[in-house]
């Protein structure tokens, strides 16, 4: 986004700059949410190319499989644009084949163990359809793993020496880390600008999960992490309760298991 500001409801919201900022929909069993990406708020400028819907927000680097027209717009259902107001300017750069700028690239993938044994360290032996992916995209890959007591402060002193890992793999019960919510460690979106770089991307990454796959949009091998998790795309049977506490804690979704 270079400039603009716009806002879902005139009177209401206040405007904002197209950035996942807001009130969002949390579905339930009795409510649906009529928004092309629950979880994401209304102000949040999103966009589809095909069949593909994502969330642009403030800024973004999208890597789609699918090829056509691109449409962006407000995440506001459908029939409720009437009371919106506001226009956003928007800048875009089209690379029409990345997959050969990524081969060779070494992936460091980060692995958090749960916090019900927050001591504890979880294996680090990737799931083998990941492993054939890796191979078909010339990808190399380092894997180190914390235990959930030790991983907010690694992560920490990771961004402030640029050496974010470029994947990062939580045990379903550790999302709630993120928020502090159940250790005793500082969650990780208690540091100004960590919710805007954390997105949520897939399920099962290693052999022994359940895992919860996030992408750090900052490291240095974001678009070869990003393809790696299109090419083996893995909707968590409980994403229910991992849509839950994404929403809870406010951070981005990166792929198709959140439309």
């Amino acid at each position: 986004m270079v400039d603009g500001a716009w806002t879902t409801w005139v009177g209401e919201f206040r405007q904002t700059g197209g950035e996942d900022y807001g009130i969002a929909c949390m579905p339930q069993a009795d409510i649906a949410c009529g928004e092309p990406i629950p979880l994401v708020s209304q102000n949040a400028l999103i966009g589809r190319v095909g069949d593909h819907v994502f969330l642009v927000g403030a800024a973004n680097t999208i890597v789609t499989q699918d090829a056509g027209e691109l449409f962006l717009r407000s995440n506001d259902v459908s029939d409720g644009m009437y009371d919106n107001s506001g226009l956003l300017k928007v800048s875009i750069t089209v690379e029409e084949d990345i997959t050969s700028q990524l081969s060779g690239r070494t992936l460091r993938i980060w692995r958090v163990g749960s916090i019900e044994a927050p001591d504890d360290v979880p294996s680090s032996e990737l799931n083998a359809s990941y492993l054939d992916q890796l191979e078909t995209h010339d990808l190399r890959y380092d894997v180190q793993a914390f235990s959930a007591a030790d991983f907010p402060a690694a992560f920490f002193d990771a961004l402030d020496r640029n050496a974010e890992p470029d994947i990062l793999v939580a045990h379903y019960s550790s999302i709630q880390n993120f928020a502090g919510s159940r250790s005793s460690s500082p969650g990780l979106i208690t540091r100004p600008g960590v919710r805007e770089i954390l997105q949520f991307a897939s399920g099962f990454f290693f052999t022994d999960g359940p895992d919860n796959v996030f992408l750090v949009r900052t490291a240095a091998n974001y678009l070869a992490a990003r393809e790696l998790i299109l090419s083996n795309r893995v909707c968590p049977a409980y994403w229910q309760f991992a849509s839950e506490m994404i929403g809870s804690t406010m951070l981005t979704c990166a792929s198709r298991c959140c439309v």
